[in-house]
C-alpha cells in the first residue's frame, strides 16, 4: 500500500519565516516527510508513505504539538486537503463509496482520492475501514456450496400459489409480504410450536422478548460498525421533528407530506443488540435464548471459549438432521462475514433455492463491546419458507 498526502494545519498565529524553517527542518528528520509551505497562519505538508499514513499524521500532529509549545504557538485546527492510497487489487473498473472523489482500478492496483479529510475522520481509521470497504466491494466474494444433499428429489409446485389456491393466505396486500388467513396462522403456528418444543428439550432454551425497534445507540461504540450486517440499514424506524404539522398535511391532503424526521432506531432485530446491552458486563455461560419475530424465529447462545466450537457444532448438527429428515434436496453454504462464520441453509423449490436458516457464528465481536465475557451466535429461521416447504412436500403433511 501507497498513501500521499497534503496535512494543512491552522496555528493559532500567523508563522514567521524563522519559525516555519525551523520546523521544515525538524519535519525533513521524518522518513515520509516530502515538502512544506505556509502562508500567514497556514502550514501545508506534503508526505508519502509505503502504508496508510493517516494514522501517522496524528502521531506527527502530537510531536508537533509538543515542540511548539516553547514559542506559544497552539494549533487550531488540522485536516487532510487531499489523500491518495494505492494499494494491490486484480479488479478492473470503477466502484463508488461515499466520501471518495474517486476509486479507481486498473487489474493491478486500486487508488482512492479523498478531499478534504476532517480530523475526526482520521482518529476514527476512516482511510482503514474505506479500503476494508473497496475490497469488499470488489472481492466478489460469493457464499461457497460446503454439502449438498445426495437425493435429487425436487418439487415443482409455486409454494405461494398453493397457499392462496388453499386459501391460506392472500398476497399482494402487503408489498412483500402476504396476509395469513386463519387457517394457514394455523399451520404456520403449529411448525413454530414444534420447533421451539425441540429448541427447548434439545438446547434448554429459554424464551425472551426483543424490541422491535433496535435503537440507533446501541451500536455508537466502533468495535461494532465493521460486524452489522447492511440489512440493518434497510428497514428505518423514523418519527416527524413535528408530529402535529405531519397529521395536519395528510388530514387536509391524504397524502405523505415531505417533512423533516428523525431516525431514532431500525426495525431490525435478527442480532439482538438490545439483548446484549441488557446483560452486558456479565459471563456468558452455554446457554441458549430464542425470540419470535413475526415470520422468523431467531436463537442466541452465549457461552465461554471452552464450550464455544461445542455449541457451534450442536447448533449446526441440529439443522443437518433436521433438513436430512425431509429427504429433499438441500444444500449448506458458507462464506466470511466481516470475519465472521456464515452459513445458509437452502432447499430447492419450484427450480431455485429458498434460504430457510441462517447461522451466524459470531464469536466475540458482539459481546466483547458490551463488556461480556464469552462467545455468541445465532440462527435465524425463516418460519415462512419452512412453511411453504411443509405445503408442497407431500412426506411431510402437517398434523
Amino acid at each position: 500500500m501507497e498513501s500521499q498526502l497534503e496535512l494543512l494545519i491552522k496555528f493559532s498565529r500567523d508563522l514567521d519565516e524563522k519559525l516555519f524553517l525551523e520546523i521544515r527542518t525538524k519535519l525533513k528528520k521524518k522518513e515520509y516527510f516530502v515538502s512544506a509551505i505556509h502562508s500567514a497562519n497556514r502550514m501545508y505538508i506534503s508526505l508519502f508513505g509505503d502504508k496508510d499514513l493517516s494514522k501517522y499524521v496524528l502521531i506527527l500532529i502530537k510531536k508537533l504539538s509538543g515542540y511548539l509549545k516553547e514559542h506559544k504557538l497552539g494549533i487550531r485546527d488540522y485536516y487532510l486537503t487531499s489523500c491518495e492510497i494505492t494499494f494491490a487489487c486484480d479488479y478492473t473498473g470503477k466502484v463508488k463509496i461515499p466520501v471518495a472523489k474517486a476509486v479507481v482500478c486498473n487489474g493491478k492496483t486500486c487508488r482512492i482520492v479523498f478531499k478534504d479529510i476532517e480530523k475526526e475522520f482520521l482518529r476514527d481509521n476512516f482511510i482503514e475501514r474505506a479500503v476494508m470497504l473497496v475490497e469488499e466491494k470488489v472481492s466478489g466474494e460469493r457464499d461457497r456450496i460446503i454439502f449438498e444433499s445426495e437425493t435429487k428429489t425436487t418439487v415443482e409446485k409455486n409454494p405461494s400459489e398453493e397457499a392462496a389456491n388453499q386459501g391460506l393466505l392472500k398476497k399482494e396486500i402487503i408489498k412483500d409480504g402476504n396476509i395469513y388467513l386463519p387457517k394457514g396462522a394455523k399451520k404456520i403456528r403449529k411448525i413454530r410450536e414444534n420447533l421451539i418444543k425441540e429448541l427447548e428439550e434439545i438446547f434448554e432454551a429459554e424464551e425472551i422478548y426483543v424490541p422491535l425497534a433496535t435503537p440507533l445507540n446501541l451500536i455508537e461504540n466502533k468495535a461494532l460498525v465493521k460486524y452489522i450486517p447492511k440489512e440493518i440499514f434497510s428497514e428505518f424506524l423514523s418519527k416527524p421533528v413535528d408530529t402535529e404539522v405531519f397529521y395536519e398535511a395528510y388530514y387536509l391532503t391524504g397524502k405523505i407530506p415531505k417533512i423533516e424526521t428523525e431516525v431514532i432506531g431500525w426495525v431490525f432485530n435478527e442480532i439482538p443488540f438490545a439483548f446484549y446491552k441488557a446483560i452486558e458486563n456479565t459471563v456468558g455461560n452455554k446457554q441458549f435464548f430464542y425470540s419470535v419475530n413475526y415470520l422468523k424465529l431467531n436463537l442466541l447462545f452465549l457461552t465461554n471459549e471452552g464450550k464455544y466450537m461445542d455449541s457451534r457444532k450442536e447448533l449446526f448438527d441440529f439443522f443437518r438432521k433436521y433438513f436430512d429428515d425431509f429427504g429433499i434436496r438441500y444444500s449448506i453454504t458458507s462464506r466470511k462475514l466481516a470475519g465472521m462464520d456464515y452459513f445458509k441453509f437452502r432447499v430447492f423449490l419450484n427450480k431455485k433455492w429458498m434460504t430457510c436458516v441462517e447461522l451466524l457464528y459470531s464469536e466475540n465481536h458482539y459481546t466483547k463491546p458490551f463488556g461480556i465475557k464469552g462467545k455468541s451466535g445465532h440462527a435465524i429461521i425463516n418460519i415462512e419458507n419452512l412453511f411453504f416447504l411443509q405445503l408442497v412436500y407431500p412426506s411431510k403433511q402437517f398434523k
